[in-house]
């Protein structure tokens, strides 16, 4: 490869690097991770009664139910923290079946909850308000995440540990049954957060920036884990010191752990459109929101004389040269003020904008509105309204 490349993209990566740490610092991660931990525990005993009770029942699904268990107890946590969680939740999966109907609809509302707020949480990543589909539809997909999503995965891990001991009788193949084992919790793990990366957020995520990001987070936890359990199984203060109770701060910071790493991968994944695209810092001036704006009112004008009559938001940031998060900034304004309509399209472009007004029937003055006053001193916005003011008056007044 050339010298020049690779010092191409060693800049790419150093930028992106410090992108994505920016963005860290900005959305305040390790704050937001400790309240998602705070509500994860609020919320654990019902998502827990409300998966485990779909296999408590029915029978037909106890081998993977055992298959879950299993991969919890191995993948997902240090066998000092997944021992007695495991068994609390067992318990209450047993309890959970006496529970009336108006009992089980407060356990599903309490799941919902914690599943609102991760979703705000990941919108705030990305920067964006709108909805993406109805409340039906995303009640909907939801209610598959909490009832298909464990059950697809305990067959998954059923029929995988079928196979490993099918072939763990071959001594040729004793090797592939190990890198098996050890390479299929990490791409289950990197799956699960590939699609919450992609439907969760409310905006257009790509699954090849997905995936970018749930391979990162996948590899982080895999290594966060094997360090987290050396270290309870080296160093034993937290038992000594809080004897029976041990397993509450370590089960604390292992969900506190876990949301670092699932927000980092969420940042990853929302700038990872960014890679390659080193932009000089533009000098803060007044007039930056109303020219993205007027950059994204111009893209829309002209793809109206075009086949799709619409553009959706990765072909507005890169045509009109408008970095991702001020194209969603510029996207948001004009549609508050009912400038620019989103349209639902396909699976890949999942939301497209089209231009509602005709530019030669409106005037700037709403935008500059919008954009040059929205972002300045009050002062200045009472100034320009005092301004309006005395144009509009007349001239035999003055007088």
């Amino acid at each position: 490869m050339n010298p020049l490349t690779w010092f191409t993209a060693g800049r790419h990566a150093v930028e992106y690097g410090r992108r994505v740490l920016q963005r860290m610092r900005e959305e305040e991660l390790p704050t937001a991770a400790a309240s998602l931990t705070f509500s994860t525990l609020l919320a654990l005993v019902p998502l827990a009664a409300v998966t485990l009770a779909i296999f408590t029942a029915f029978p037909l699904f106890a081998a993977l139910r055992e298959a879950l268990q299993e991969y919890f107890i191995e993948s997902l946590m240090p066998p000092t923290v997944s021992d007695p969680i495991i068994g609390f939740f067992n318990g209450v999966a047993q309890k959970a079946r006496s529970l009336t109907v108006f009992g089980l609809l407060f356990l599903f509302v309490s799941a919902l909850l914690v599943l609102v707020t991760i979703e705000n949480a990941l919108n705030k990543i990305w920067r964006t308000q709108r909805r993406k589909g109805s409340w039906a539809t995303r009640l909907l997909s939801w209610w598959g995440a909490l009832t298909l999503g464990p059950v697809l995965l305990g067959f998954s891990l059923y029929l995988t540990g079928l196979a490993a001991a099918q072939v763990s009788g071959i001594k040729a193949l004793s090797w592939f049954t190990n890198f098996t084992l050890l390479l299929v919790p990490v791409l289950l793990a990197a799956l699960g957060w590939a699609i919450v990366y992609k439907t969760v957020p409310h905006a257009t995520v790509r699954w090849k920036h997905a995936l970018i990001g749930a391979l990162l987070a996948a590899v982080c936890f895999e290594l966060v884990k094997r360090g987290f359990a050396s270290y309870l199984s080296t160093y034993a203060n937290f038992r000594q010191l809080y004897g029976a109770l041990s397993v509450v701060p370590i089960f604390l910071l292992w969900i506190y752990a876990c949301w670092l790493i699932t927000l980092g991968g969420a940042v990853i994944t929302a700038l990872a459109p960014e890679w390659g695209v080193i932009e000089c810092k533009r000098e803060a001036r007044v007039g930056d929101p109303l020219a993205d704006c007027l950059a994204a009112v111009r893209l829309l004008q002209a793809a109206r004389g075009e086949a799709p009559y619409a553009l959706d938001f990765e072909g507005i940031a890169t045509r009109a040269d408008i970095p991702r998060e001020d194209a969603q900034s510029a996207l948001d304004r004009l549609e508050k003020l009912g400038w620019v309509r989103r349209v639902e399209a396909s699976e890949e472009r999942e939301l497209t904008y089209v231009l509602a007004v005709d530019p030669s029937a409106v005037t700037l003055s709403p935008l500059l509105d919008a954009t040059v006053l929205a972002d300045q001193h009050p002062q200045l916005r009472q100034l320009s309204a005092q301004l309006a003011t005395l144009r509009a008056t007349p001239l035999a007044q003055a007088l």
